[in-house]
């Protein structure tokens, strides 16, 4: 009898442990499921803000002090070429503005201007007397062109630096750059938090608080 009760009672046991696992396993698979719907009805902005993140991470390890941007040749012109190509790079923290083209040899070319992309319909990376800044004069060697120069950071402070484009000396740069390049929009967000509207946020308030410089 005694034999019997115990049977009975591990029977009961390994019921109820059957069960718990059962339930368990379905609540796992459940809470999985949903998790997973969740990823998927985000969309592409919920990816773009997990492409954001994992690019900050990386870029942070880095240490920038500015954005870098790649400078290629304006398809438009005439006289475009594929070998030439440079970058600037912009110290916010500094003032500090280097750039390098190699291949460039064309000593009609030497005009750097930073640019700020003001908000309005119709408008684009070319400079407008309001948002550009005149970074320098190109200096010139046999691998190509360079200019190291300083900015004034506290004028950098009121002036988000969205494109740089590269102009001939007599040239308005307005309608004859070169020379093109354009930070990109993570850059954008990663130095200008308060200034760049986060595109995966459903109501994304902020004001766009770059003041134009003005031309020198």
């Amino acid at each position: 009898m005694w034999f019997k009760a115990n049977v009975f009672r591990i029977g009961q046991v390994m019921f109820i442990g059957a069960v718990g696992l059962l339930v368990i396993t379905f609540l796992l698979s459940f809470f999985n499921n949903v998790s997973r719907a969740a990823k998927n009805t985000a969309g592409p902005d919920y990816d773009l803000e997990r492409m954001y993140k994992k690019w900050a991470a990386r870029y942070a390890l880095t240490a920038p002090k500015g954005p870098e941007i790649r400078l290629t040749w304006n398809k438009g012109s005439a006289d475009a070429s594929p070998d030439v190509e440079g970058l600037a790079a912009i110290d916010l923290e500094s003032g500090n503005v280097r750039v390098r083209i190699n291949g460039l040899h064309d000593r009609g070319v030497s005009q750097v201007w930073l640019i700020a992309e003001l908000p309005g319909p119709g408008r684009s990376i070319l400079p407008e007397d309001s948002g550009r800044i005149h970074a320098g004069t190109l200096a010139f060697d046999d691998a190509g062109a360079f200019l190291q120069t300083t900015i004034d950071p506290r004028r950098l402070e009121r002036f988000e630096v969205n494109g740089v484009v590269v102009a001939g000396t007599e040239q308005n740069p307005d309608w004859n750059g070169v020379l093109f390049g354009a930070t990109s929009l993570f850059q954008r967000i990663y130095h200008y938090p308060l200034r760049t509207p986060l595109p995966w946020s459903p109501t994304p308030a902020y004001h766009n608080t770059a003041v134009a410089a003005g031309p020198e």
